[in-house]
């Protein structure tokens, strides 16, 4: 009968150590998941950050061509006034 006992106290005991393991597993799972979401969070921001220089640089270029297209037009009339 106490044989009985301290096997089922000995199953219980190792019953209790898995779990506790278990329960290590999850926490460092839930760490890894916080850092995954601070990283997406981050990456998200530069996106955004990365998208409005990429807006601001767009219009840099169109406002530079439409410049280029009209200084280029420009030089053009004068040089026809200069053969004129």
């Amino acid at each position: 009968m106490e044989e009985d006992l301290n096997n089922e106290r000995n199953r219980l005991n190792r019953i209790i150590r898995d779990k506790k393991d278990a329960i290590e597993d999850l926490n460092s799972q839930i760490a890894d998941l916080v850092t995954i979401r601070e990283n997406k969070s981050t990456l998200e921001n530069e996106i955004q950050t990365l998208t409005e220089q990429k807006l601001e640089l767009d219009t840099f270029i169109s406002e530079n061509t439409t410049t280029k297209t009209s200084l280029s037009d420009e030089i053009r009339r004068l040089a026809l006034e200069k053969l004129l």
